[in-house]
């Protein structure tokens, strides 16, 4: 088990365990069907069975296949032109913009049901066809900001307010405080902290890297149960996988006089919740928690189950890479979708840099999940207003229109 806990550290750790696993062979159909039960959809999921829902993909679903992409028409294009010369007419803030005033009368609709298809079902989506060079960054912004809105409420992602975060290498040493989206390191494999996040690319690095490959966490919860790894699913869905209070940004300070239990919470990577399967993952971010001598060690069978998990997800079976391209728009479904980023090689000029635009969305229908996971959503885990960071009074929602240096 690791003894630096620094994000880089675990970083390799996760990879080297990813190396070194040896995931079992799946057990023959025959005994499969004997030892084992199917459940679902979602919505009449049952613990510990093999979950029959489009949410439980694989790669090999989509290869050759381009139905999971939408390319942008000349039409869906030039309504996008006609709106964003509306909202300029009318000198809008980007902050002031809304749903209303960016009307896409054809493209709303199908922007809309996309989302619905992230939401209820396979868990993903891209999206092609966006010029962003012909536009200026404060254009890419409302066009940005104006398809959030079509997919539900905008969620903020860190507590100055940023309801658009800049996912570019801002850190020249990144401390134990950055964030993974201002680095160019490597990101381990988890979820993020609302329903969907999505990506817009602006540009892509020289040297290349910062490929995003995600996988169904559904699936891996099939297959470790296909591989005869029961004992690994009962564990992930065990408490005991402690986070702190106010998450891994600002995990509180070892020695601070509080008590384990006032620090952290325990939240399951596999939650069964009035018949909906979820999932919330953070790889080997699960080691930080040893800095603090009040906090239990995790066990070997954890330990086995975090390489388990990870080495899955990043299988030729299971995983999907996105290459970035300008204008390439990914959508994922946090509940059910877990996502890893590989090094970044950045060039030295401004558009030899990776850089896209996050945003975090919680739509107006979704499925139910765990009061626990409100800690890290927002404070709330209701429908329409959960996920991103709880707000201090006074902060106001931000949308920067050029990466932000400090404290995220």
């Amino acid at each position: 088990m690791p003894t630096d806990y620094s994000v880089a550290a675990l970083t390799e750790y996760e990879i080297r365990s990813i190396r070194e696993c040896q995931i079992p062979p799946r057990v023959d159909v025959a005994t499969l069907k004997q030892t084992l039960r199917s459940s679902g959809p979602q919505g009449r999921v049952e613990p510990f069975t093999l979950v029959k829902d489009p949410t439980a993909w694989t790669a090999a679903q989509f290869q050759g296949s381009g139905d999971h992409i939408y390319w942008l028409t000349p039409a869906d294009i030039a309504e996008i032109d006609t709106a964003l010369a509306l909202v300029e007419d009318q000198g809008l803030e980007i902050k002031a913009v809304t749903k209303d005033q960016f009307p896409l009368p054809r493209l709303g609709p199908q922007l809309s049901e996309l989302q619905r298809n992230v939401t209820f079902g396979r868990g993903f989506q891209l999206i092609k066809g966006l010029a962003v060079d012909k536009y200026t960054r404060r254009q890419v912004l409302i066009i940005w900001k104006a398809f959030g809105l079509y997919w539900g409420a905008l969620r903020p992602m860190n507590k100055r307010g940023h309801m658009i975060t800049h996912v570019t290498n801002i850190e020249k040493e990144p401390l134990e405080s950055s964030r993974g989206y201002t680095s160019a390191d490597a990101i381990t494999w988890h979820n993020d902290n609302a329903d969907i996040v999505a990506l817009l690319c602006l540009t892509v690095p020289k040297g290349g890297g910062g490929v995003s490959s995600f996988a169904s966490g559904i699936a891996i919860h099939n297959e470790l149960l296909k591989r005869g790894r029961q004992d690994l699913v009962e564990e992930l869905a065990a408490s005991g996988w402690y986070r702190p209070r106010t998450g891994w940004n600002e995990a509180p300070k070892v020695d601070d006089g509080r008590s384990f239990e006032e620090k952290y919470y325990s939240l399951p990577i596999f939650n069964y919740h009035q018949g909906y399967l979820s999932v919330s993952y953070e790889g080997p971010q699960y080691f930080r928690v040893h800095k603090d001598s009040s906090a239990p060690r995790l066990t070997e069978k954890q330990a086995e189950a975090l390489a388990m998990f990870s080495a899955l997800a990043a299988s030729d079976e299971l995983r999907m890479d996105t290459i970035f391209e300008p204008g390439t728009i990914q959508m994922l479904h946090n509940p059910t979708c877990v996502h890893f980023r590989s090094q970044v090689h950045d060039g030295e000029a401004e558009g030899q840099r990776r850089h896209l635009l996050r945003i975090w969305v919680a739509p107006a229908e979704d499925r139910p999940i765990p009061a626990l996971f409100a800690h890290t959503w927002g404070g709330s885990t209701e429908v329409g207003k959960r996920g991103g960071w709880f707000l201090e009074e006074g902060v106001e929602p931000w949308f920067p229109e050029q990466p932000v240096m400090g404290d995220l």
